[in-house]
């Protein structure tokens, strides 16, 4: 079952929150628990954490998931993005901690720039606040974790 899975990864014909949960039972009890719970916060995202990064960066947040960019304001009405009035947009530096389902559709997203949002900067009744970035920043995270969740299962298979 793994390595089929490990196929349909490689071969780009499953996404990687869905291979997650695939494999994740399939893990129990046969790789450690810190890779375990590893995949459980990419699928889920660190989004009640995220925010704590601002206050005091440290090496207990995956550093993968620090982009360079701009927060912005996503219209709902029609995906038009805008200034945003917060108190981090003058950051040039962003945590991601949205799941991995997002972070892996916006790097499909036929733009460069792209954009991931940022739940836990909060919402608005007009639009979502969105973290624009080059796609090669996206791209950097979803590779880190696809190779991650690969060579888990080699462990395991092995």
């Amino acid at each position: 079952m793994l390595q089929d899975l490990k196929r349909d990864i490689l071969a780009g014909k499953r996404p990687l929150a869905d291979a997650i949960t695939t494999a994740l039972p399939a893990f129990r009890g046969k790789l450690n628990e810190h890779k375990v719970s590893f995949l459980v916060a990419e699928y889920q995202g660190y989004q009640t954490i995220s925010m704590d990064w601002y206050k005091r960066p440290s090496k207990e947040y995956p550093n993968y998931r620090i982009v360079a960019g701009e927060l912005k304001m996503m219209a709902v009405s029609d995906g038009s993005v805008s200034d945003v009035s917060h108190a981090l947009a003058s950051n040039k530096q962003f945590f991601i901690g949205a799941p991995i389902a997002w972070i892996e559709e916006s790097s499909n997203l036929p733009i460069d720039p792209t954009m991931v949002e940022m739940a836990e900067m909060g919402r608005f009744p007009t639009g979502i606040v969105v973290c624009v970035t080059a796609k090669s920043n996206v791209q950097r995270i979803v590779e880190i974790v696809r190779q991650s969740l690969l060579s888990f299962i080699d462990e395991v298979e092995s």
